[in-house]
């Protein structure tokens, strides 16, 4: 009986390789993160002080009321949806077909939900999430 290892997938990386990745990757993450501590605490401290926020006094039921909850949940649904196209289109022509509905459909209902949420915005949301879309909409397209 053969109990040789078999060959990794993608021959232009050997063990080696693989080994050096692990070693190296972990030490680049942690050197980008301190690149970045700095540069987000003082855009933290700017927005802190320099933003004029109003807070606003009712109680959170009343707040909770003025959520345009169907827009965001289909508007969040539908970015997810196309989110899952980065992956189906990294698939396309390998693992599945283009013309094939693991690819398509994500894009498809991704796209036209968030056509339908900012339709709905524009015409119907009492308290619209996306604040311009009903004058973008309506004073660009008549």
């Amino acid at each position: 009986m053969d109990t040789e290892t078999p060959a990794p997938s993608d021959p232009a990386i050997t063990p080696d390789d693989e080994t050096h990745i692990a070693v190296f990757c972990p030490i680049i993450a942690l050197l980008t993160a301190d690149i970045n501590r700095p540069i987000c605490l003082v855009a933290f401290v700017l927005v802190a002080f320099l933003s004029q926020l109003s807070v606003p006094l009712e109680d959170v039921l009343t707040k909770m009321r003025g959520i345009d909850w169907p827009a965001n949940f289909l508007f969040i649904a539908s970015t997810c949806s196309c989110m899952i196209v980065g992956l189906r289109l990294t698939w396309g022509g390998i693992r599945y077909s283009w013309a094939s509905a693991n690819v398509l459909v994500p894009l498809i209902v991704g796209v036209v939900g968030i056509a339908i949420s900012l339709v709905y915005e524009a015409k119907w949301a009492s308290h619209p999430t996306i604040k311009g879309v009903r004058k973008f909409l309506f004073n660009t397209w008549g």
